[in-house]
């Protein structure tokens, strides 16, 4: 069973938290997560596939509407939402 947290430390983890409760460190994490980390690796993977390879990533319904307290997660995935378009030419 898992640990239980203090709320304060559920609350860094999460991907949804009010604008001001954002704190430099708990952007980059979630940017690095969700658009950083898949950018390079698949940018270091791409000599390996071939023209038939497919790639599949994880979207979110947040980077298309806007969600309670989902500002920087809903940027994100729409960062990488753009990225997939450009990886099919």
């Amino acid at each position: 069973m898992a640990e239980a947290r203090h709320p304060d430390e559920q609350r860094r983890d999460a991907p949804h938290l009010p604008l001001d409760a954002w704190t430099e460190e708990a952007f980059d994490r979630l940017v690095a997560t969700n658009l950083k980390s898949p950018f390079f690796l698949i940018r270091d993977l791409l000599p390996l596939f071939s023209q038939q390879s497919s790639v599949i990533l994880v979207g979110s319904v947040s980077a298309y509407i806007g969600h309670e307290n989902a500002t920087v997660h809903g940027a994100a995935k729409a960062g990488l939402l753009s990225w997939i378009g450009e990886l099919a030419y």
